[in-house]
């Protein structure tokens, strides 16, 4: 007879613990963050690690608003729009791994001044958009490798240690495709 009761308390407490965990935050492109949930954050985070979240979740969210479908559309090249599709899926798969580690109030909602002029300037470049958006694109995933680079050899946090050696290579490959699609882009009229 104890049976069904331990059964329901068992029932009700794992219902209390899944409603108990928030959702980890959306990525910028809108798709649903997959990281970690503040119930399970075990490892507490350095102030290296703070830092690089910091900046790579700033780098990430300004790279998925220059390669979100309404700007890649303005490009002019097929090997452009296919590559910012494609970054901008494993920007936001990236996203959602890392910033379910920080306080919603520590994720980006919008570009700092300077990206937003940046931008900007991609959007009135004209024919030179694909020029000018891999040139930008260059920078902030040279930026980003290197911040990943950092992290996945000096973290204490697992999480960051495991996602920062998992898309290293995937980052360091945007940027051989930046690079080899930034000479045709030279070419352009």
């Amino acid at each position: 007879m104890k049976l069904p009761v331990i059964s329901t308390l068992l029932l009700v407490a794992g219902t209390s613990l899944m409603v108990a965990q928030a959702p980890p935050p959306p990525a910028p492109g809108g798709a649903p963050a997959t990281g970690v949930t503040g119930a399970e954050k075990p490892v507490a985070l350095t102030s290296n690690d703070k830092a690089f979240l910091k900046k790579a979740l700033e780098s990430m969210y300004f790279e998925t608003k220059l390669t979100d479908k309404h700007k890649r559309d303005n490009a002019k090249l097929e090997s452009t729009k296919k590559l910012t599709d494609k970054m901008n899926t494993d920007l936001n798969k990236m996203w959602g791994e890392l910033a379910g580690l920080v306080e919603p109030k520590e994720i980006p909602s919008e570009l700092p001044t300077q990206d937003k002029s940046k931008a900007e300037k991609i959007g009135k470049a004209g024919d030179k958009y694909d020029k000018e958006l891999l040139e930008v694109l260059d920078k902030e995933t040279k930026q980003l490798a290197r911040a990943f680079e950092s992290a996945s050899k000096t973290s204490q946090n697992p999480t960051i240690k495991t996602a920062t050696s998992n898309w290293l290579p995937t980052i360091k490959g945007h940027g051989d495709e930046i690079e080899k699609i930034s000479k045709e882009a030279a070419k352009q009229k």
